[in-house]
């Protein structure tokens, strides 16, 4: 995720692959330590599948902003800028210190929700939380502490949410286990 995608329709009768570059601008800029690093670039980026659309969402080199953008292909395949986010906001909420997370350090990105494009999903110091970016109030919603040490993954490779089309996982006796 570096420069862009590559597409290919499996189930058309001709599969070709196709490459669609990232939005133009985005953080691939130097910094004093010449360009980020990949692993850099990884934790501040993530793309999937969230309300019928492929978003693609960004912290900016500088940590200041969120960029969401979803790829539109009514005129050809290209991305349209549907969200940008301050990170600072995020920062000066309540909750963010209750939830023993730290101001001015940029989290690293995780996953979109699955049907809600407003909802992002981020890591900083092994907890995980969410946050609602077109919320005018309390802006996380949920977060769960996990063991993992975030210097040495990237979320968004490890991380996978899923709308799996109900509300509570089955029971053994719903999927008929025999001992």
């Amino acid at each position: 995720m570096v420069y862009g995608l590559l597409l290919c329709d499996v189930f058309s009768e001709e599969p070709s692959l196709r490459y669609f570059p990232l939005p133009e601008g985005l953080m691939n800029d130097d910094d004093e330590m010449g360009s980020p690093s990949l692993a850099e670039l990884l934790k501040r980026r993530c793309i999937a599948i969230s309300g019928g659309g492929l978003r693609y969402i960004e912290i900016d080199s500088s940590g200041i902003w969120i960029t969401v953008w979803t790829m539109d292909d009514k005129d050809g395949p290209h991305w349209e800028k549907t969200f940008l986010y301050e990170l600072g906001l995020l920062w000066t909420d309540k909750c963010f210190e209750e939830a023993g997370l730290k101001p001015n350090i940029v989290p690293s990105l995780a996953a979109i929700h699955p049907t809600d494009c407003n909802i992002i999903y981020m890591v900083q110091n092994a907890t995980i939380f969410s946050v609602s970016l077109g919320a005018t109030a309390s802006r996380i919603a949920q977060l769960q502490k996990f063991v993992l040490d975030e210097n040495d993954i990237t979320p968004s490779q490890y991380l996978f949410i899923g709308d799996l089309g109900f509300t509570s996982l089955p029971s053994r006796r719903d999927i008929n286990i025999k001992n």
